[in-house]
């Protein structure tokens, strides 16, 4: 089995489980889920997510490729879900991000008028 065979079965178990906590999103500088990343990144991670199809993703082998597209249409039925659901997970973590940074200058604000 390959390596991307075992990777998708692994993650194809792991989203059935009770404990499946949902779709991450990593930087240098933190969860951007947890509001933990610089505006700058932020907004490059969602400006190159946006246009993102999944379906045009390569494989290190055609055999691994087609072992992906058979699961995600077995699984979501097609790649515009998937690919709408990745927008929407990032859409939730950008908002996060966006409501820190939002607080973090209105403290600044009121911290800088000695409020």
């Amino acid at each position: 089995q390959s390596e991307a065979a075992r990777c998708a079965a692994e993650s194809r178990s792991l989203s059935k489980s009770p404990r499946f906590a949902g779709m991450f999103f990593c930087t240098k500088t933190g969860v951007l889920n947890y509001g933990h990343a610089t505006v700058e990144l932020a907004m490059k991670i969602g400006e190159n997510i946006k246009n993102l199809s999944l379906e045009n993703a390569t494989a290190t082998s055609q055999e691994d490729k087609d072992m992906i597209d058979r699961l995600v249409l077995e699984e979501m039925g097609s790649y515009d879900k998937i690919n709408h659901i990745l927008r929407d997970n990032l859409a939730d973590a950008l908002r996060r991000c966006q409501e820190e940074v939002d607080l973090n200058f209105e403290t600044l604000f009121k911290d800088l008028k000695g409020e």
